[in-house]
C-alpha cells in the first residue's frame, strides 16, 4: 500500500461527523413585544458529513499515443494478408482510412476495399482532427506502470485517490401563535439538502466516467389553524406546500469543451460528450450520461371537524391535493470509436482483432457511430386528488367501541400542462394512408381528453 504523500495511491480520507442543535421558547422583543403565553418559536438544525475514500484505477492512452505514436503496441506478423500490399498485417498495425481503395491488382484480384498502413505505426499531428484535439485537451497521461498487458496494449496505467462526500443538512423553523381562547395558528418550514458524489471519479473532469454529483432537496411548508367552537366542537385547517428536487447532473454539462464548440458538425448542446472505445483496447470511456432533474411540487389543503356528542365521536372533512411533476433533461451526445475505422480492409470476419486502434480512430476524427437525444420540451405532469370522509367512533359500552366510517376518493389521471402528448387511435383515418383507420392523436389539436384516461368509466 502506497502511503507516501503525492503518490498515485495516497491513503484517502475516511471521516464522519454529525452535529446539530435546537432552540425554542417564547417570542419576546424587549420593549416592543412580549409573547409569553401567546407566541412560541422552535428551531432545529443538523448536519451530517461523511467522507469515504477510495483509489480508482483506469486506462488512458500513453503520452506517445496521445501524440500519434502507436509503435509501442506494434506486434509481429499475423495470418491476415493486406490485399493492397500483399504483405502480412502486423498485430495492432494502424491503417490510414484516407487511403482506402478497391483497385484490382495482382495482390487484390477481386478489388477488396483495403488500406495502406501508417509508416512506423505513427500518425503525424498534422492529420489529427481539430475536434479531436479540442476534445482531448486536458487528458492526463499514465501515472503508474500498467497493471495488465495483452496483445492489444496496456491496462490500468492511471490511478487517483478520491473522496466520496455526502453532506446532509436539515433544519426546521416553527412558530405557534395563540390568537385568543378559541383560536390558534401555527406555521412551519422544513428543509433537507442531501448532496453526495455518487461513485468515485476515476479521471479528472470532464473525462471522468464514474462519479457524478447528486443533489436531493426537499422543502415542506405548513400553515395550520385550530378553532374551538365549543368544548365539544373543534375545526382544524391545514394548508401545505411540498417541493422536492432530485438533481442528477453530470459535471460535464455546461462545459466549453463540447462537440459544437470544437467544430464537429451535426451536434447540439453545451456538454462534453460520452466517448466510448473498442473493448479490445481497454481504454476507459469518457464522460457521464446522467442528465436529469426531477422536480415535484405539491399543494395540500385539508379541513376536518371533530365533534363530541354523547357516546359518539364524529370526524368529517375534505382533503384536496394538487401535484405537478416536472422532468428536465439536458442533452449529452454519445460518440463511439472502434478499431474498424483504422483496420486493414473489408476482408470479412474480424480484421480488427489484428489491426486498428480505437484511440487512433479518434485522433483522425473517424467516428464509428454516434447519437444524441435533443429534448425540445420539458414536460410538466399535473394531477389532483380530492376526497371527503365521515367517521364515527361510537362507544357501545366500557369495553366496546365501534369504528364506523365512509370515505370517497377521486384520483384524477395526470395530464401534461401544455397538452404536449400524443396517443394512437385505431379508428382515426390516416390521410397519408388513403384514410385507412389508425393514426396519431395530438393533445394540442385533438380537442379531447389529453390525459388519455378517464377518472371513471361506466360499463
Amino acid at each position: 500500500i502506497c502511503i507516501v504523500k503525492g503518490c498515485a495511491f495516497d491513503r484517502p480520507e475516511d471521516s464522519k461527523f454529525d452535529y446539530g442543535g435546537t432552540l425554542g421558547g417564547p417570542v419576546t422583543i424587549p420593549k416592543l413585544y412580549n409573547g409569553r403565553g401567546r407566541s412560541f418559536f422552535f428551531f432545529a438544525w443538523e448536519q451530517y458529513k461523511l467522507h469515504l475514500g477510495q483509489a480508482t484505477v483506469s486506462t488512458v492512452p500513453t503520452t506517445a499515443e496521445q501524440g500519434g505514436d502507436f509503435s509501442a503496441i506494434l506486434g509481429g506478423p499475423t495470418s491476415v494478408i493486406n490485399p493492397c500490399t500483399g504483405l502480412p498485417v502486423l498485430q495492432n498495425q494502424i491503417f490510414d482510412p484516407a487511403t482506402t481503395q478497391d483497385t484490382i491488382s495482382a495482390t487484390n484480384p477481386t478489388g477488396i476495399p483495403c488500406r495502406f498502413p501508417f509508416a512506423g505505426n505513427k500518425i503525424l499531428p498534422g492529420r489529427f482532427s481539430n475536434a479531436a484535439k479540442a476534445l482531448m485537451k486536458g487528458l492526463p497521461g499514465p501515472n503508474q506502470a500498467p497493471t495488465t498487458t495483452n496483445i492489444y496494449g496496456f491496462g490500468g496505467n492511471y490511478s487517483q485517490s478520491i473522496v466520496d462526500p455526502t453532506y446532509n443538512t436539515t433544519y426546521t423553523v416553527r412558530i405557534d401563535q395563540t390568537l385568543g381562547s378559541k383560536s390558534k395558528l401555527y406555521g412551519s418550514f422544513s428543509s433537507r439538502d442531501n448532496f453526495r458524489e455518487l461513485g468515485y471519479p476515476n479521471l479528472p473532469a470532464p473525462f471522468n466516467n464514474q462519479g457524478y454529483p447528486q443533489d436531493f432537496e426537499t422543502h415542506y411548508t405548513r400553515v395550520g389553524w385550530d378553532y374551538t367552537f365549543s368544548a365539544s366542537l373543534l375545526n382544524h385547517l391545514n394548508v401545505g406546500y411540498n417541493r422536492t428536487n432530485s438533481k442528477n447532473f453530470a459535471s460535464q454539462i455546461g462545459s466549453s469543451q463540447n462537440l459544437t464548440a470544437d467544430g464537429a458538425p451535426n451536434f447540439f448542446g453545451n456538454s462534453f460528450p460520452t466517448v466510448a472505445f473498442d473493448g479490445l483496447d481497454e481504454y476507459t470511456s469518457w464522460g457521464v450520461p446522467n442528465n436529469g432533474d426531477n422536480i415535484d411540487n405539491g399543494l395540500r389543503v385539508n379541513d376536518s371537524i371533530n365533534w363530541q356528542r354523547g357516546r359518539h365521536s364524529f370526524k368529517f372533512g375534505v382533503d384536496w391535493r394538487h401535484q405537478q411533476y416536472s422532468v428536465i433533461s439536458d442533452t449529452i451526445p454519445v460518440v463511439n470509436f472502434l478499431r474498424s475505422e483504422t483496420d486493414v480492409a473489408a476482408l470479412g470476419g474480424v480484421p480488427q482483432f489484428q489491426s486498428g486502434n480505437s484511440f487512433a480512430s479518434l485522433l483522425l476524427g473517424e467516428v464509428d457511430n454516434s447519437n444524441q437525444t435533443v429534448y425540445n420540451h420539458s414536460p410538466r405532469w399535473n394531477s389532483y386528488y380530492v376526497a371527503g370522509f365521515f367517521e364515527d367512533d361510537m362507544k357501545i359500552n366500557a369495553s366496546l367501541t365501534l369504528n364506523l366510517g365512509l370515505r370517497y376518493d377521486v384520483d384524477v389521471p395526470r395530464h401534461e400542462a401544455e397538452n404536449d402528448t400524443s396517443n394512437f387511435s385505431f379508428t382515426l383515418p390516416d390521410a397519408a394512408a388513403g384514410n385507412l383507420p389508425g393514426a396519431f392523436l395530438f393533445g394540442k389539436t385533438c380537442n379531447c381528453n389529453s390525459a388519455w384516461a378517464s377518472t371513471w368509466k361506466k360499463d
